[in-house]
């Protein structure tokens, strides 16, 4: 009867805090102008980025989010909020978007 070693495999799941690394500064910007709001994030696991104003959800991604507003009028200025988001919390930064 043959014989069958058994081998314990472990499996260690680790989870880290998300850490936004880079948020574009936007420009002053003029009416009708497109202008491009970049979040990147990064973490062990997996991480959601989301763009926010006024508490709406804009645009999101995994790891990196663009938020692309096309020709801007004075209802476009304001805060931004960028949030990165995992299972061990999460990292935000505003932006201000201003015209001139």
């Amino acid at each position: 009867m043959p014989k069958f070693k058994l081998f314990k495999i472990w499996f260690v799941a680790f989870v880290d805090l998300p850490r936004i690394t880079y948020v574009s500064i936007p420009p002053l910007v003029r009416m009708g102008q497109d202008v491009s709001l970049n979040c990147t994030a990064s973490s062990f696991s997996l991480v959601n980025v989301t763009w926010y104003k006024r508490n709406k959800i804009l645009t999101d991604g995994i790891s990196k989010s663009v938020l692309t507003l096309k020709t801007i009028t004075d209802k476009d200025w304001g805060k931004f909020l960028c949030v990165a988001k995992n299972s061990a919390g999460k990292d935000e930064k505003t932006v201000v978007l201003k015209g001139t």
